[in-house]
């Protein structure tokens, strides 16, 4: 245990982090910086991960993205130490990339990734609280790097449409092949699913920034622009 007693601005930085799960440096520059300059802002980063409340991790492209740790973790609102396998790393990167990308859409306001314990049902990867013509709604986000069988995305809808956790899902995935089997699924299904279950093609998920605005989405049983579903 580290005697280290973290300022107000540590704290913020250690929720920050917790609230996305991993986070490039770059971003969390850009999101809790308080107008620091980048420089400094590196150096007390360092001075929170070499007292072991943050880690970093080397993605592609030599991008660093930080994660809480154990004891990070006790400090932060969020309570999300980081243990990745290769497969989870890829996943939530591309999470929190993707997130922090549609979070610059004006109609989408507040967004973190979904941790476990937080209640949801289902849990999806994360959550954004959005508006369109005034009205506030809860958008759950699925990012769908493969192919899942038939039967569980069913199951996992049906359990969609029944909760109050979230007013409309949005399912981003990479590959045509997965798009289209889950528009037949949605097709297949019961009208609720395809009035709540918004699906979007991006071949681009790995991207430095997604154009998520020209992407191909299905809704409500019909091929729909991404402006024309949330502007």
């Amino acid at each position: 245990m580290t005697l280290f007693e973290p300022s107000h601005f540590d704290l913020e930085l250690l929720n920050e982090i917790g609230r996305w799960k991993v986070i490039p440096l770059k971003g969390l520059y850009e999101r809790a910086s308080q107008g620091m300059t980048y420089s400094p802002f590196c150096r007390r980063i360092k001075r929170i991960e070499k007292l072991g409340l943050v880690r970093s991790i080397m993605g592609s492209r030599g991008l660093k993205y930080l994660v809480l740790t154990q004891e990070g973790s006790t400090l932060a609102h969020f309570k999300s130490p980081y243990l990745e396998s290769d497969t989870e790393l890829t996943h939530d990167l591309i999470v929190s990339r993707l997130l922090c990308d549609l979070l610059e859409f004006s109609n989408f306001h507040t967004g973190h990734i979904v941790h476990m314990g937080e209640g949801l049902n289902p849990e999806p990867d994360a959550l954004i609280h959005a508006t369109k013509s005034g009205t506030p709604y809860r958008l759950a986000l699925e990012i769908e790097l493969h192919q899942k069988s038939n039967k569980r995305v069913r199951e996992k809808f049906a359990r969609y449409v029944t909760t109050s956790d979230c007013d409309h899902v949005l399912y981003v995935m990479n590959k045509p092949d997965v798009f289209h089997s889950y528009q037949a699924i949605t097709i297949e299904m019961d009208k609720k699913v395809s009035q709540k279950i918004v699906l979007m093609l991006e071949p681009n998920l790995g991207a430095r920034q997604v154009e998520y605005q020209k992407a191909r989405c299905w809704f409500k049983a019909k091929e729909m622009s991404f402006n024309e579903i949330f502007a």
